[in-house]
């Protein structure tokens, strides 16, 4: 997970690292806010990011999710997640627990976080809305735009996250990304998509203060 073994898989590309030990705790503190010790399976994802030639948009090879046992799993997780990405793979997770080992639509086991993927710039109106939201607020830089979390005030079904995703992206100019399958780039990884569609140097995905 060093400098480089990334910079083995992307060469010719500028490279500005944190330490490893920075990356591993930022994703252990992600993941365990998220999820505290509710049990469940974590679902993450990987895959080799490339340009399709007749598109021009950015895609994935080999994209396969995995499923571990939480919180028992907890280190191999982050093991995992830090791994892949230092192999030169985008890494995902899922931010709603999953009941089982499957992610399609109804199958995750609630969660006490609502989320928010925005693309694009962070604007004075969201700012001015995510501190609106209070000390609950939490923002991930993505590498090409932001993901927001707030804490509710205790575990809750799928079905009232998701609504309550729904209420934050409308809330912040969000995407589509509200579903209890929804991906997100857990901090501690890379954003590639600089690297890959314009050779610039790869995005850490880190915690953020506004």
């Amino acid at each position: 997970m060093s400098a480089d073994s990334i910079k083995a898989a992307f060469p010719g590309s500028i490279y500005i690292d944190a330490p490893a030990a920075d990356r591993r705790r930022w994703a252990a503190g992600y993941l365990g806010a998220m999820w505290g010790d509710h049990e469940g399976f974590a679902c993450y994802a990987h895959g080799k990011p490339y340009i399709d030639a007749k598109s021009g948009k950015y895609r994935h090879h080999e994209f396969n999710h995995h499923f571990l046992p939480w919180p028992t799993a907890r280190a191999a997780l982050v093991d995992a997640l830090l791994a892949r990405a230092a192999g030169g793979l985008d890494v995902w997770v899922a931010p709603m627990l999953r009941a089982g080992k499957e992610r399609t639509k109804g199958t995750g086991a609630g969660g006490q976080w609502t989320w928010a993927d925005l693309d694009g710039d962070m604007t004075v109106t969201r700012r001015a809305a995510i501190h609106a939201l209070g000390s609950n607020a939490r923002v991930v830089s993505s590498g090409t735009g932001h993901h927001v979390y707030v804490r509710l005030d205790s575990w809750r079904p799928v079905e009232v996250v998701e609504a309550t995703n729904q209420k934050l992206a409308a809330m912040l100019d969000g995407d589509a990304k509200w579903d209890d399958t929804s991906l997100l780039r857990p901090p501690g990884t890379f954003n590639l998509k600089p690297l890959i569609r314009r050779r610039e140097p790869l995005a850490l995905v880190q915690a953020v203060e506004l």
